[in-house]
């Protein structure tokens, strides 16, 4: 009712409505590894959990204390990777790949620092921390074991989710998907299974710890390659045709007299700014 009587831009039309297989397959190509890499932790808990469950239910429950505590340390970054994907995707499909690659190194910084905040935290207070969710002391000591051990990956794995989701907005699901498979699931499982039965319970905390640290030069290498291809691909400007230099904004500087060149030149003051175009005879 509301589009039927206000009038909008954007128009509507039963011919328009038709499926496109290309345009949908492209956009399966990135959101089919985007909900598998939802899904996949969900099976690494329960793949670990039937390891745990052999020796101690408290080593079940202090496995899910962790991933409790690790969901406040991981919103955060996640919620900075999830802003930079429109805005990789963006600059790269404007071929503004320096851009990019500063996007990915500042989403990496800021990613790590939260990291390695919630590394210190977890090495200074473990035990209060699982104390929050247990007053077992059986299960604060060993939750205290797990916690130090883990959080030692915590500042690595800012690569690979950092990495996973700048591949996504680069359109590369598949590859972002390689890289959950073998955080999750390639390397994980077996490493989990074979400490655990050399190590015992303690084995698969390492093996939580050690999985962050998956190959991280891995998905910077495929960044860079994707870049580099695309570098390699991109159209050469026409003779003679520069391209267009950055806005004002850009440079720090004031394009306001240039907003109010109008005004200005009334009084016959106005002044062309550094960054500004000079005004056009007759304008």
């Amino acid at each position: 009712m509301v589009y039927s009587t206000t009038e909008s831009p954007v128009h509507l039309r039963r011919k328009a409505l038709r499926p496109d297989l290309s345009l949908e397959g492209r956009l399966y190509a990135i959101g089919v590894p985007a909900i598998l890499n939802l899904a996949l932790p969900s099976l690494l808990v329960t793949f670990l959990n039937g390891l745990l469950a052999a020796f101690s239910e408290s080593y079940v429950v202090v496995l899910g204390i962790y991933y409790k505590l690790q969901t406040f340390l991981y919103l955060p970054a996640n919620g900075i990777v999830q802003g930079m994907r429109p805005l990789i995707g963006y600059n790269y499909g404007a071929k503004e790949h320096a851009r990019v690659a500063k996007l990915y190194q500042l989403t990496l910084g800021m990613s790590a620092v939260i990291m390695a905040a919630g590394t210190v935290i977890c090495m200074a207070a473990s035990a209060p921390l699982i104390g929050l969710f247990s007053s077992n002391p059986e299960t604060i000591a060993i939750g205290q074991t797990a916690l130090r051990i883990i959080c030692l990956g915590f500042v690595v794995s800012a690569v690979s989710t950092t990495s996973s989701g700048a591949l996504e907005g680069l359109g590369k699901g598949a590859a972002s998907l390689v890289i959950s498979l073998c955080r999750y699931v390639i390397f994980i499982m077996p490493l989990a299974w074979l400490l655990c039965r050399q190590l015992g319970p303690t084995g698969v905390w390492h093996a939580s710890g050690s999985r962050k640290c998956c190959r991280p030069s891995s998905p910077l290498r495929c960044i860079g390659r994707v870049l580099a291809l695309s570098v390699a691909d991109a159209p050469a400007p026409p003779e003679g045709q520069q391209r267009r230099p950055p806005p004002a904004a850009e440079t720090g500087r004031s394009c306001w007299a240039a907003a109010s060149k109008t005004q200005a030149e009334r009084s016959g003051c106005w002044e062309p700014q550094p960054g500004c175009e000079a005004p056009l005879a007759g304008g």
